[in-house]
């Protein structure tokens, strides 16, 4: 055979070419050439150091992914599906509902299948990682050999062709890549996907034997299957992250052009445009069948914590904080900037040499890890520190995993140049390698969660769940699972929800516990909330309904409107009254957002929400949904009730009037059914003369009989700071308020009620409570419309109360 590297074939001087003739030349015996042709013992030997050389950097990545090998609160999440999946529920997280949880359907069917081979899931998915990274990494190097191809067998290639390791090096000398080349998430599905599928494509674009027709010589090889079995691996890309389809088109584009050219020139356009349709349907099969079933299934377009962390929305801001965070960090503009040479010198040698697949596949690809670093901050990047970055850096390295010197030294400048640029990367990764590593300390909210798990665990290695005993999730877990279950009669049929933290919007009244409705799944035996749901939501039973608070795993949670960003991943919050609204038999009283909440849930589209995601599946709710998904991927839910009943329900009947600033977070509550604001009382700030804290109180609305005694207002909750001088706003027994009058600046300074007589009191005129706080600043008179009442307050809030006013209702 030819020599068949694109380096000599590009510049024949580097090195005479390499004879691959069996037969003996004239007169010599054929034994004498065979042994002239064979290798000396000193050119093994030099080859094989080189082989250790290459391999020296994957060996550094996986002893240290074993020596700092981890379990990410996330990948629990992937395990309780899988835990649900394998015991006959479906991949799930709650019985009764269905939501795609998981971001990598892949690499949950992997862990479903270590399951099924009796794998514990901690160890299956912790190791199963690091194997998968490794392969990767190999992957890569082969695809390396494969690209700088000549005539020697491998081993040889590395002393012919002087193949030492440089992007391959450069990846694993990021202690980001060690930990996460375990902490059993589907990073190393992913690396592995990369490598294998770079490897195909620079397989696939092997020129073909110069024994064949001279009319094929150098062209790729002309059998269709290869091609459909590589555009199916290529299709497997949005199945290990949705973002990787990206990656699936750069190494399509390449592949589909190579099959279009690989017959004859004169073959017919339709017999091209058939075999592309082929190549079309074999990328696409599995993941097209799966979207299929996903629209179908989950009634979503994409998994549910892309809506969660609004994956299709802009925020630079912290991208760009998430970038330096990594790429500033590990000074990675050097590096990547020499890798960058070597890769334009690697494709155009390749392009020279006729290698048009594997040279057209490496640009692609290089193109593709540049958009998705741009994509990544575009997002906002992610809270866990360099994650998202690693794929793209990654494949990056893939094009240059191993770089020939072969024509390096040609001359004493080129040698020079290539020393100038070689050996600052060689002194980068060894100080990254030893000194560099990320503070334990927050960036942008961007945090080491490996080294918080140590930390928190006291264990240098957290992989199985026990392994956690004593970590803020295990214990917020175990807390629930003694809340729902621990204390309840094992006599008792009641299946309790109790819904955790009051700051996610107390409910008025205030009840410890709930009852799980009655049409909730039959085999739940309770309902809690977390806001970390993997570590404490494997810990308890699947019979106990979870709720996200930051909405990975809830239908409704993931579409709350996100009006302020902050956290990547933990900007939403579901209040309570959603909640408890969804999950809970109805009470009474009942608390007014929760009410409002329901009367939401029963308006279209969050009434198709709730049927497509909760009702039993049937083939006709699966058609249905496949309609509906598009529309529901859109669906936003504020976290108002009473602005979610306005929307969605046409409910115009609840007016909120307020004047003040514009500073703190806004607020709304409002009174039970059947009552009325008649107090305000709470608490004034001297020092900054403003009104720091209100507290709502509440009066039956309807009409009183005299001789009845005064009942005590129903007590809001406390809004605002405490202030240094307590006050308290009250209407007459005979009245309600209507409005608030006072004085206001960027503060509400001061304020008084605006009350009006109750049905059947003789007097009908309006009485204006004098104001507490301070008469200074732009007066203001708010009152609800004639016929109307003060039924809560709302405005803006924070150490003070920035603007204030009351919510009108009939």
């Amino acid at each position: 055979m030819a020599p068949l590297d694109p380096a000599p074939t590009a510049c024949a001087e580097e090195s005479a070419p390499v004879t691959t003739d069996t037969a003996p030349a004239q007169g010599v015996p054929a034994s004498t050439a065979a042994t002239a042709a064979a290798p000396s013992r000193r050119a093994l030997v030099a080859a094989a150091l080189l082989v250790l050389v290459a391999l020296a950097p994957i060996v550094l990545l996986a002893a240290q992914g074993v020596s700092r090998r981890w379990m990410h609160d996330d990948a629990f999440i992937n395990l309780r599906v899988v835990r649900n999946l394998l015991i006959g529920n479906g991949p799930i997280f709650n019985l009764g509902e269905r939501v795609e949880v998981g971001t990598s359907p892949l690499w949950i069917a992997l862990l479903a299948l270590a399951g099924l081979l009796r794998f514990r899931l901690e160890y299956a998915a912790v190791y199963g990682a690091l194997a998968l990274t490794v392969v990767g990494m190999l992957a890569g190097q082969l695809a390396a050999l494969l690209y700088n191809h000549d005539a020697h067998p491998v081993l040889h290639r590395f002393r012919t062709q002087r193949m030492l390791p440089f992007g391959v090096a450069i990846f694993a000398s990021l202690p980001p890549a060690w930990d996460h080349a375990t902490a059993g998430l589907e990073t190393g599905l992913g690396l592995a996907w990369l490598g294998l599928t770079y490897l195909a494509l620079v397989w696939l674009g092997r020129p073909v034997p110069q024994d064949q027709p001279p009319a094929d010589q150098g062209r790729p090889r002309r059998h269709a299957r290869p091609y459909l079995l590589v555009a199916a691996l290529v299709g497997l890309g949005p199945l290990i992250r949705p973002d990787f389809a990206l990656y699936a088109a750069a190494f399509f584009l390449p592949l589909s052009i190579a099959s279009l050219q690989a017959f004859s020139p004169g073959e017919p356009v339709r017999s091209r445009l058939a075999r592309l349709a082929k190549l079309v349907a074999a990328a696409g099969l599995i993941p097209g069948s799966y979207q299929i079933f996903r629209m179908g299934y989950f009634a979503a377009v994409s998994p549910n914590p892309a809506l969660a962390k609004e994956a299709f929305r802009t925020n630079w801001e912290q991208g760009w904080c998430y970038a330096r965070n990594f790429f500033g960090l590990y000074d990675l503009a050097l590096p990547l900037t020499v890798m960058a040479i070597f890769a334009l010198r690697a494709i155009l040698r390749g392009r020279a040499s006729g290698a048009r697949l594997p040279s057209n596949a490496a640009a692609s690809l290089l193109l593709a890890a540049c958009l998705h670093v741009v994509y990544v901050v575009a997002i906002g990047g992610d809270y866990m520190h360099a994650r998202l970055f690693l794929p793209a850096v990654f494949a990056s390295t893939l094009v240059v995993s191993l770089v020939s010197l072969r024509g390096l030294g040609r001359s004493v400048l080129v040698g020079i140049g290539s020393a100038a640029l070689l050996l600052p990367v060689l002194a980068w990764a060894g100080r990254c390698t030893l000194y560099v590593r990320v503070e334990s300390k927050n960036q942008c909210d961007i945090g080491d969660e490996r080294g918080w798990a140590v930390l928190g665990t006291g264990k240098p290695n957290p992989v199985a769940l026990e392994d956690f005993k004593g970590f803020t999730f295990y214990e917020a877990g175990a807390k629930e699972l003694r809340r729902v279950i621990g204390d309840r009669p094992s006599s008792s049929t009641d299946r309790r929800m109790v819904i955790g933290e009051e700051t996610d919007g107390r409910l008025y009244p205030f009840r410890p516990f709930y009852r799980l409705k009655k049409e909730a799944d039959s085999r739940l035996s309770g309902a809690t909330t977390l806001a970390a749901i993997g570590i404490a939501g494997y810990l308890l039973p699947d019979n106990i309904h979870v709720v996200d608070r930051h909405g990975l795993g809830d239908p409704v949670g993931a579409r709350i409107e996100l009006l302020k960003r902050g956290r990547p991943g933990h900007e939403k919050r579901l209040p309570n009254a959603w909640i408890v609204a969804r999950l809970a038999q109805p009470e009474s009283p009942d608390d007014a957002m929760v009410a409002a909440a329901r009367r939401a849930l029963d308006c279209e589209p969050l009434r198709s929400l709730q049927r497509a995601t909760t009702s039993p599946m049937t083939a006709s709710l699966f058609a249905d949904n496949l309609l509906r998904a598009a529309r529901l991927h859109r669906l936003r839910v504020p976290a108002d009730p009473f602005e979610a009943e306005r929307r969605f329900c046409d409910n115009e009947q609840l007016r909120a009037l307020t004047v003040g600033g514009t500073g703190g977070v806004p607020f709304r509550w409002h009174c039970p059914q059947g009552t009325a604001l008649c107090s305000i009382s709470g608490s004034f700030n001297e020092h900054e003369s403003s009104i720091s804290q209100v507290r709502p109180g509440c009066c039956p609305s309807g009409a009183r009989q005299p001789e009845a005694a005064p009942a005590a207002p129903i007590a809001g909750p406390d809004i605002g700071d405490k202030g240094s001088l307590a006050y308290e706003q009250k209407c007459n027994r005979d009245e309600v308020a209507v409005g608030i009058h006072g004085n206001h600046s960027k503060f509400v300074r001061g304020f008084g009620l605006i009350c009006a007589p109750l049905p059947g009191s003789p007097s009908t005129e309006l009485r204006r409570v004098p104001s507490s706080g301070r008469e200074e600043g732009p007066r203001f008179d708010l009152a609800c419309p004639s016929g109307l009442v003060a039924v809560g307050i709302a405005g803006r809030a924070g150490a003070l109360i920035d603007s204030l006013g009351v919510v009108c209702s009939k």
